[in-house]
């Protein structure tokens, strides 16, 4: 019945709902699938909601998983034992689906499923007015069509990604501002800070682009990377010529990111 509801209220939007049966099963996806957002219900066999996410959040990778708690207990009952867990939300059953998602949307950003445009009407015709000598010609009641405006190649300098960084300092959290930027930038970023081989980067630049968002865990940090349209999300083939592309271009510039390969690297021991 509750599985029903929330897939329900999301059928509007582009997520991949995934359900468990129980706390434990709920863990063990977690851990192979590494959501965006849990949904979490209090009461459930096997493990119940306080004890998956007491172990949930001794994860290192989940301690800034945003949970979300819908359940028909009172959570008054379980303030205690909750409030050192980092719940971003709750709601009681029965909900509203507009209500959930509405809350939902606060915490983590939920693109719409495009919009199928309406079947052409095969009795209406489609002229195209080209220049003419009389200046009183009517084209009405035919419909006049436009060409688009051709949209510019996508490139990595083009492409616009939102980075939510997260630190973690005794357990607890911390969220940085989210910044803008560009793609290619964040590429040059990893390739000539963090000494990443192109292969490496390639990696998140094909899940960043066929899916919109990417998730990368650093051993101080995690960041979050999102298209902010998500219009430039594509093929995996495209994803890659797209980032061949950004490493030619570096090279042909002197002094590019991409001769970071060929620069000397010195690692220094911790202090």
């Amino acid at each position: 019945m509750v599985q029903s509801l929330i897939e329900n209220a999301f059928s509007s939007y582009d997520v991949a709902l995934h359900f468990a049966s129980n706390g434990e099963e709920g863990l063990h996806m977690a851990r192979k699938l590494v959501p965006d957002l849990i949904l979490l219900d209090l009461k459930m066999p096997v493990m119940d909601g306080v004890e998956f996410l007491q172990k949930f959040r001794a994860e290192r990778q989940f301690q800034a998983t945003p949970v979300f708690i819908v359940s028909g207990q009172n959570v008054t009952e379980y303030v205690i034992k909750l409030a050192p867990l980092r719940i971003n939300g709750f709601i009681m059953k029965p909900f509203d689906d507009a209500d959930l998602v509405a809350r939902v949307t606060k915490i983590v950003k939920l693109w719409p499923l495009p919009v199928k445009a309406p079947a052409a009407d095969p009795k209406t015709r489609y002229v195209v007015k080209l220049p003419s000598a009389s200046a009183t010609q009517s084209l009405a009641p035919q419909t006049l069509q436009q060409s688009e405006p051709a949209l510019p190649k996508r490139t990595a300098t083009n492409t616009l990604i939102t980075v939510s960084t997260f630190g973690f300092e005794q357990g607890e959290k911390h969220t940085y501002d989210d910044v803008t930027m560009s793609l290619g930038d964040k590429i040059d970023d990893y390739i000539l800070k963090l000494g990443y081989s192109n292969a490496h980067v390639l990696g998140f630049v094909l899940e960043l682009l066929a899916k919109g968002k990417v998730r990368l865990d650093f051993r101080a940090f995690s960041e979050r990377l999102e298209l902010q349209n998500p219009a430039f999300i594509m093929s995996r083939i495209e994803a890659t010529s797209l980032f061949e592309e950004h490493i030619k271009t570096a090279h042909r510039t002197k002094g590019g990111p991409a001769s970071a390969e060929m620069t000397q690297k010195i690692i220094l021991p911790p202090r």
